[in-house]
């Protein structure tokens, strides 16, 4: 969506507002949020709070399948500009962060929210060079049976199921990529074992690269050819 230029911060925020409950049962939350700010950023609520819907008429609406605190950083995105999630480089923490980075991947590209995509990959990937760790084998189911065909994080989760069959013995490295493991998930996800192949024949039967040092660019929206609009962020 495109921002109203010149205007001041606090006339850009109108004075209607929509009411969103997040969530289902005693973990439902409820958000009172600037109807201006929120169809700006997201052309899902644009369409949504500008029809004949029920929500648009009584500008309100509810998001049973989606989780509170990926949504209160989606708000704190359309008002600050800023994506903020609990930041830790401890092992212990890990499955919690990486966890947090994939609602937040998954519910961007559920709402086709691209900048939170990019960025989501980004930080993703910065984690996990931190803290020197790939994706484990329910990490990349939750991948593929939550995401889109193309979507760039099911390219890193292919990427890496092609590098830990290549690199990793057997139980080498624990039960994350046991060779069992790993045959599971081809069977549960097959697209997987496709998109792994695909990696894998592309390097001429060279080693494949470790898919934490590809590109950043890999994992964006952009095209190829296109300009990448982080640039300033590295």
């Amino acid at each position: 969506m495109s921002e109203k230029p010149g205007l001041p911060f606090a006339q850009k925020l109108g004075n209607e507002a929509v009411d969103i409950t997040v969530g289902s049962g005693d973990h439902a939350r409820k958000y009172h949020i600037h109807k201006s700010i929120l169809c700006e950023h997201s052309d899902f609520f644009q369409k949504m709070f500008n029809s004949n819907l029920l929500e648009g008429i009584t500008n309100t609406a509810t998001l049973p399948e989606d989780d509170p605190n990926t949504f209160e950083v989606f708000v704190g995105w359309i008002y600050r500009g800023t994506i903020e999630v609990p930041n830790t480089t401890t092992r212990e923490k890990f499955n919690s962060r990486v966890g947090s980075l994939k609602l937040l991947f998954f519910f961007a590209e559920k709402y086709s929210l691209v900048p939170i995509m990019d960025r989501a990959m980004n930080m993703l990937i910065e984690h996990q060079n931190a803290t020197h760790t790939l994706f484990t084998c329910d990490s990349m189911r939750n991948v593929y049976q939550t995401t889109r065909q193309t979507s760039r994080l099911r390219l890193y989760a292919s990427r890496t199921f092609a590098y830990v069959m290549m690199h990793f013995g057997d139980g080498e490295r624990g039960d994350n990529w046991a060779t069992n493991e790993l045959q599971q998930l081809a069977v549960d996800e097959p697209d997987i074992m496709l998109n792994a192949m695909m990696a894998l024949r592309k390097h001429d039967g060279l080693p494949i690269d470790h898919p934490r040092k590809a590109p950043k660019c890999d994992y964006h929206q952009h095209g190829p050819k296109e300009p990448c609009p982080y640039e300033s962020d590295r």
